[in-house]
């Protein structure tokens, strides 16, 4: 693996888990 793919990889998981909290925090406030 390159290393540009997997600096990739690793924002694409940040991402997932920053939308992931954000849904989590919008399910309890509603």
């Amino acid at each position: 693996m390159s290393k540009k793919f997997q600096k990739v990889v690793v924002i694409i998981m940040l991402v997932a888990l920053l939308l992931g909290s954000l849904a989590t925090v919008l399910f309890y406030l509603i």
